[in-house]
């Protein structure tokens, strides 16, 4: 089955409305200048709430490519939720993706793996794409029950789902024991918990669903590691991603633009600025992505990955 990477990046509570035009268009003309081919890898930027209308009306009006997404979500219509963004107020900005189940989100805001799975499903249903994160803390994986814990959290918010509607989200393993922590996650524990991921998927859904993950030697993986550790990942990304003409990765040209505004705005204080890169595949039309998700910090010393999957 034909797959197309995803690569998306999460701005978190970053950039307002100006910045937000500017690295857009700043991305997009990096995009295009490195000769990207949408058609081979999917973008998309998945900025704060307040950016969303901006990035639409640059998107449209240039007719550009790249798509957008929103980083939380109600599980509510409407009424008196003070703060709360509907399934309804997304759509009618043209967001496509959705994600829930962040660590900040779970860490900061208490989030249950059942408000998760609520999350996913309204999102679902509006006919947007979930991401759907999952991932363990250094404690859980100096423990060693990580594969159970990520599995747990995957199982308990789809359950209930059909396998043809799994088949349309993302699911995105977040490496968090490897951000900030000084530890380093390798290819062999990204793909050892990604394969976990598609044997549970074939288990709960069947094989076709499964199968329809990203292939383990394409997988990019992530943590807050330094030059060694992004060498070893950028060759990785080189199936995938080099471009011929320029010998450079979608995920340099992200990382350049990025790099380029924190500069701008004088943002090098070392605090996390935003998730760098979504890496996922998918078939044509409606079928299955994987996608890596949530990395974090985007400087010139430190470019971390996460790794996801969307069956």
């Amino acid at each position: 089955m034909a797959r197309t990477p995803l690569m998306a990046g999460n701005w978190k509570m970053n950039l307002d409305h100006l910045e937000a035009n500017h690295l857009v268009q700043g991305l997009a003309m990096a995009l295009s200048d490195a000769g990207h081919d949408y058609s081979k890898c999917e973008v998309l930027v998945i900025p704060p709430f307040t950016d969303i209308r901006t990035v639409q009306t640059i998107v449209d009006a240039d007719d550009l490519q790249i798509k957008y997404g929103a980083q939380d979500v109600s599980i509510h219509d409407n009424g008196a939720y003070t703060g709360e963004i509907s399934t309804e107020m997304l759509t009618k900005l043209g967001v496509t993706y959705v994600v829930m189940g962040h660590s900040e989100r779970r860490e900061y805001h208490g989030e249950s793996d059942e408000l998760v799975g609520a999350k996913a499903r309204k999102v679902f249903d509006a006919g947007m794409t979930p991401i759907l994160c999952c991932g363990e803390a250094l404690e859980i994986r100096k423990a060693g029950t990580y594969v159970d814990f990520v599995l747990g959290q995957i199982r308990a918010a789809l359950a209930g789902w059909k396998a043809e509607e799994v088949a349309k989200i993302v699911i995105a393993y977040e490496p968090i024991w490897a951000i900030g922590t000084g530890e380093t996650a390798s290819a062999e524990d990204a793909q050892e918990v990604c394969g976990a991921i598609r044997a549970a998927l074939a288990e709960d859904f069947g094989a076709e669903t499964a199968e329809s993950t990203l292939d383990q030697e394409a997988m990019v993986w992530g943590s807050d590691a330094g030059d060694e550790y992004e060498a070893e990942a950028d060759e990785g990304l080189a199936s995938v991603f080099v471009n011929p003409r320029r010998e450079r990765t979608v995920e340099h040209v992200v990382a350049e633009v990025v790099d380029a505004e924190q500069h701008e705005q004088g943002w090098r204080s070392g605090d996390d600025v935003s998730d760098a890169h979504v890496l996922s595949e998918h078939a044509a039309g409606t079928a299955g992505h994987s996608a890596a998700a949530d990395p974090a910090g985007t400087s010139p010393e430190s470019h971390p990955y996460g790794q996801a999957h969307r069956p």
